[in-house]
C-alpha cells in the first residue's frame, strides 16, 4: 500500500526556509503573501495495511515529536492544509532523501518498495489564484531543469 506522510514544523518552531521564502517574495513584490510554511512529503510504498504500523515507523524515522507535526494518509486520500494554498515541488532526477529514508526503514526491519519525497510550500495570503501560484513556483520555488511543480 502507498502512504503519504507530510511532516512540517509545529507552531512556534522556527521554519527558517519558510521565513526566507516569505522575505524573498516580499522583496520581489508579492505583498499579498502573508505567511509561508514548509513541509516534506514522503510517499512510501510498503507492504503494510495497518496505519498504526506506518505511524510507528514514521515516529521512529522521519518525525521528531519535539519540533514536528505530521499527517498520514493513503496516497489517494485528500489532505487538509486548512486555508493555505499549496505548491508541491518534486525532483525529476534521483531522490537522495527518499533513498536514505528507505535505507533507514530497512535498518529497522521494514522493507519499503520505494520512498519518494517532495517539498511542500504552504502559502497564505489574499487573492492567491492558480496563475499566481504557478508564477511563484516557476520563478522562485523550483528549478525547471531538475524539478517539477504542481499546485494542490
Amino acid at each position: 500500500m502507498q502512504y503519504k506522510i507530510t511532516v512540517g514544523f509545529l507552531p512556534g518552531v522556527l521554519d527558517s526556509e519558510a521565513n526566507t521564502v516569505l522575505k524573498t517574495l516580499k522583496k520581489l513584490g508579492y505583498d499579498q503573501i502573508q505567511k509561508v510554511k514548509t513541509a516534506t512529503s514522503y510517499i512510501i510504498n510498503i507492504d503494510l495495511s495497518d496505519k498504526n504500523q506506518i505511524e510507528t515507523i514514521a515516529k521512529k524515522t522521519i518525525v521528531n515529536p519535539v519540533i514536528n507535526e505530521y499527517q498520514i494518509h493513503a496516497v489517494d486520500e485528500k489532505q487538509d492544509f486548512g486555508n493555505y494554498s499549496v505548491v508541491e515541488i518534486k525532483g525529476k532526477l534521483s531522490d537522495p532523501l527518499g533513498n536514505s529514508t528507505s535505507s533507514v526503514f530497512a535498518d529497522l526491519g521494514y522493507k519499503a518498495k520505494s520512498v519518494k519525497t517532495s517539498k511542500i510550500y504552504l502559502l497564505k495570503g489574499e487573492a492567491l489564484n492558480k496563475e499566481l501560484l504557478e508564477k511563484i513556483a516557476k520563478e522562485l520555488l523550483s528549478n525547471p531543469i531538475t524539478e517539477e511543480y504542481r499546485i494542490l
